[in-house]
């Protein structure tokens, strides 16, 4: 598969191939993100004989004594993961697939030919011949 002219296409997927890729997005996005339930833990304390509730979510890497460390390890695995898979691997492909474009464009005779013939035929175009 490569890319042949960017501005056709060259084969039209079938609709259950379009569904299991939908499929397989939506539950590794789900997958990849399923620490967020468990990253923090809820606290609240109350005040003023019981008047006044103040609650604020604690991560759970500053609560060391009171969750597992395996529980803190996984959570920052998987948010290194999120990072390195969200961020950085869709911003390295999006620069390889634009240069790829770039280089086939450059390489295109179809695109040679009409900036020639365009060229030759504008008898006003003397810088150039």
């Amino acid at each position: 598969m490569g890319i042949s002219s960017p501005m056709h296409t060259r084969g039209e997927w079938r609709d259950s191939r379009v569904r299991y890729l939908m499929v397989i997005v939506i539950v590794g996005s789900l997958t990849l993100t399923a620490f967020h339930h468990f990253e923090y833990k809820y606290g609240y304390a109350t005040m003023c004989n019981g008047t006044l509730t103040y609650a604020k979510l604690v991560p759970i890497d500053r609560l060391v004594p009171y969750i597992s460390a395996v529980q803190v390890r996984v959570v920052t695995i998987l948010k290194t993961l999120q990072i390195i898979l969200v961020v950085i691997l869709p911003l390295i492909g999006i620069v390889v697939l634009n240069l790829k474009i770039i280089l086939v464009l450059r390489r295109s005779s179809v695109l040679v030919t009409r900036s020639a013939k365009s060229s030759t035929d504008d008898p006003n175009d003397e810088f150039l011949r």
